[in-house]
């Protein structure tokens, strides 16, 4: 019994040694090999069996099949939870049941050698919640093109985060649409160059899902295992620098696991004029948000971001995740009134839509604003500043900055006359833009620099009276105006030279007429900037 006690205790050794005593690496983790069988069974939509897969090891990919059915389209194969299509990695016994929806959809099918991907171009049918699949006849659903849902009337509608580009005018006047949000998993590839530190970063980050199982790093192309967020290595490049050398990767990234952002891109007016629109719920992934995608959708009173870093939506006004850049105050907010938070430093373009608003207050904090921030506040009667300003002030309401520039003239101030102030040297970028009741303005005699789009819209001016001190006129300054008669006033003779004026100033259409000084007709009319706007130049002398 003795001898057999001390053989037991031998062995426990020796089993100890074997499993641990070779190993250095007390993180190390020895594997047990599953070696499980499972079935898979595909079922027609009439729940009759259309293939059945046995005896699959567990982790086997196996590849899901397209079938058709006349007038409809496959969508996938649904577990009663999610719906798969492509690949699909055996764990346990499955039954899957093919899924179709009706044929309402305009679609572009294309095949590369990364993937088969479908962009949706056109909408036929006459659904009020529209839920687009992530697969169109096993193609991956990555983009909404250009007009796609113009003009469609459904209620609400899902948009899967499979797709990567929704583009201009994509949902554009759909007057009954009140909201959007999107659903399920990231999905598609990038190919991309990426650093050596790059590529380690992501392999140590996922190291147990990072293993290679087709080629070799030597051969310079592999394939990793399903799970790592690189699906593919497609070449590697070296050059030797200083004795040191260094790689470079071209990689296929796989989105369901590649979890970097920028992943949606919204272009702009996607969701433009969509009257009823109160709600959007962007994916955690989105690009980037500009309120263009929004431009005229005049109720949005709901935006999130899901788990997005770069925003934060703080009583419904959008600003960056560190709470100084106020980035869009949703159009359907019904105060009349807004304080801008004390810490808040720029203000984003077209940031502000509103009917409502009469009245913005501006914190001491802010540094920076937009040239179009203000312009479509449609009843903005004035601006007040709460806090000291070493960069604004007001001045009966109107908007100035310390560098004596006209910064913005509320939409909507009442009273048909405006004299600018003797100080003012520059007319901002929009600054009287859409204005309602200005009928006549005096821009004194020191004016210096009329802004892009500074006149823009406006509703009854008719005459700009242009002192000679102006030396520049700046891009588009009239456009979408009733302003019909400018004089200018600035002399080669007397004040040395003539205006400049943008060349991106299409007067086309708008067909004002300019009066220029007798001794500087000449000068303006062989001017090779004035001599392409296509418009009458007459002498002052003319003007009735």
């Amino acid at each position: 019994m003795r001898y057999l006690n001390i053989s037991k205790f031998i062995l426990s050794i020796l089993v100890i040694f074997l499993l641990s005593g070779c190993n250095n690496d007390p993180e190390e983790i020895i594997d047990v090999v599953d070696l499980s069988r499972y079935t898979i069974t595909l079922e027609n939509e009439d729940g009759s069996i259309y293939l059945s897969l046995d005896d699959l090891l567990v982790g086997t990919d196996i590849y899901l099949p397209v079938i058709e059915k006349e007038g409809f389209l496959f969508i996938g194969w649904d577990d009663g939870t999610s719906i798969h299509n492509q690949r699909f990695q055996v764990t346990s016994d499955l039954t899957l049941r093919a899924v179709f929806e009706n044929q309402y959809l305009e679609y572009t099918l294309i095949t590369d050698d990364l993937t088969m991907t479908a962009s949706i171009v056109g909408y036929t049918g006459n659904e009020t919640y529209l839920t687009i699949p992530d697969h169109i006849q096993g193609y991956l659903v990555n983009e909404i093109s250009l007009r796609a849902f113009e003009n469609s009337q459904f209620i609400e509608v899902e948009i899967p985060n499979s797709v990567q580009l929704i583009d201009f005018y994509a949902f554009a006047n759909s007057a009954a649409l009140e909201k959007v949000s999107f659903y399920g998993e990231y999905q598609g590839f990038l190919e991309e160059m990426i650093s050596q530190s790059q590529y380690d970063e992501i392999v140590d980050a996922n190291m147990g899902s990072c293993s290679i199982t087709i080629g070799s790093i030597e051969s310079g192309t592999y394939t990793l295992s399903l799970g790592c967020p690189i699906s593919e290595v497609v070449s590697i490049e070296s050059i030797t620098l200083g004795g040191i050398t260094y790689h470079s990767y071209q990689v296929i990234l796989d989105y369901r696991f590649y979890t970097e952002p920028n992943h949606i891109v919204i272009r702009d007016y996607a969701f433009s004029s969509c009257e009823s629109l109160t709600t959007i719920e962007f994916p955690s992934r989105l690009a980037s948000f500009n309120p263009r995608i929004l431009d005229s959708s005049p109720n949005i009173t709901d935006v999130s971001f899901d788990e997005n870093d770069e925003y934060r939506v703080i009583n419904q006004v959008v600003y960056s995740e560190n709470d100084t850049f106020l980035v869009y105050y949703p159009s359907g907010l019904l105060a009349e009134n807004y304080i801008i938070p004390s810490g808040v430093i720029e203000i984003g373009e077209l940031a502000f839509y509103s009917q409502h608003l009469k009245l913005i207050e501006i914190p001491g904090s802010l540094y920076d604003i937009a040239g179009d921030a203000f312009k479509e506040i449609s009843s903005l009667e004035a601006f007040a500043i709460y806090e000291e300003s070493t960069r604004f002030l007001t001045i009966d309401g109107v908007l100035f900055n310390y560098w004596e520039d006209l910064v913005s003239y509320p939409v909507n101030k009442t009273g048909t006359h405006y004299i600018l102030p003797v100080e003012t040297r520059s007319i901002s970028q929009y600054a009287f833009a859409n204005n309602r009741n200005l009928e006549t303005i005096d821009l004194g005699e020191n004016l210096y620099v009329i802004g892009g789009y500074a006149f823009m819209g406006a509703e009854k001016l008719t005459v700009l009276d242009i002192p000679a001190s102006t030396t520049h006129i700046l891009e588009k300054f009239i456009v979408d105006s009733q302003i019909r008669t400018i004089i200018i006033h600035r002399s080669v003779v007397i004040d040395g030279g003539i205006v400049y004026i943008s060349p991106d100033n299409d007067m086309q259409e708008l067909q004002p007429t300019f009066y220029v000084p007798d001794d500087s007709y000449q000068n303006y009319i062989n001017d090779f900037h004035w001599s392409h706007l296509y418009v009458e130049i007459h002498p002052i002398s003319e003007l009735s």
